[in-house]
């Protein structure tokens, strides 16, 4: 499994890069359903530098390795289990193999995404060992190691719960390293005009400034990784409302 890894995608964390992946609504399609991002995901990823995370989320939940079922019992919950979407990825730089994984909890009758992370090969062997395998990639079979391998091609195996049309977002993500260059270029461009006097948004930002120069605002400011997320976190909304408000007219 780990040859033939997906190469990971490096993606900036951005308000617009995250609704370009997810949509408005948060919600993408999955093997076993509906998924919905938690609403805290994107400060999470800022808080707890897993900002290199967010190219590996969606491909892991649209076109998982494997999927688990691991039992959780607890007060109050909907389902006593939760779902781990598992995938094996190459880092962008090829230094390294990943098994990263999304974990779903059942949340008002939706599946909701409440965390993305990395996880070692022992802990994903004991995880197929103990846990309900949910869905299994048809290309792979799991060995005597419990480890993922390729199936080979005469060997037919039946699959274990049907499987629906995915349909992931061809929309365009801005590439960091062309954004950050756009950027320069403006900055060189359009000094004269970067005054004390432009107007500001009410977040103290100049109006019309782009995702990735307000980040570059908030580091040279001193804010740290709480603060930008927070404000990252109120730019989406604020993108929804401005779309809503266009849609209305």
């Amino acid at each position: 499994m780990e040859q033939n890894a997906e190469l990971a995608q490096d993606i900036e964390l951005t308000p617009e890069n995250w609704l370009k992946l997810f949509g408005e609504d948060g919600k993408v399609k999955t093997p076993i359903g509906e998924v919905k991002m938690g609403e805290n995901q994107f400060i999470k990823l800022y808080s707890r530098n897993r900002a290199a995370y967010l190219g590996m989320i969606k491909p892991t939940l649209t076109s998982p390795d494997i999927v688990l079922e691991e039992s959780e019992p607890r007060e109050g919950v909907e389902r006593e289990s939760k779902y781990l979407f598992i995938k094996t990825f190459k880092k962008s730089d090829g230094s390294r193999i990943v098994n990263f994984e999304s974990v779903t909890i059942q949340r008002d009758g939706m599946e909701v995404s409440i965390s993305s992370h990395e996880i070692e090969n022992d802990a994903l062997k004991k995880k197929m060992q103990n846990d309900k395998i949910l869905h299994l990639l048809n290309d792979l079979s799991i060995n005597s190691e419990w480890r993922l391998i390729d199936t080979p091609i005469e060997t037919e195996r039946p699959d274990l719960v049907p499987t629906s049309d995915n349909n992931p977002s061809d929309s365009k993500i801005t590439n960091s390293s062309e954004e950050k260059q756009e950027i320069t270029e403006k900055s060189a461009e359009n000094s004269a005009e970067t005054e004390t006097t432009a107007e500001l948004d009410a977040y103290g930002f100049p109006v019309g400034a782009t995702p990735a120069e307000i980040h570059s605002l908030l580091i040279e400011d001193g804010a740290d990784a709480n603060e930008i997320a927070e404000y990252a976190d109120s730019h989406i909304k604020r993108i929804q409302r401005d779309r809503k408000a266009v849609e209305n007219k």
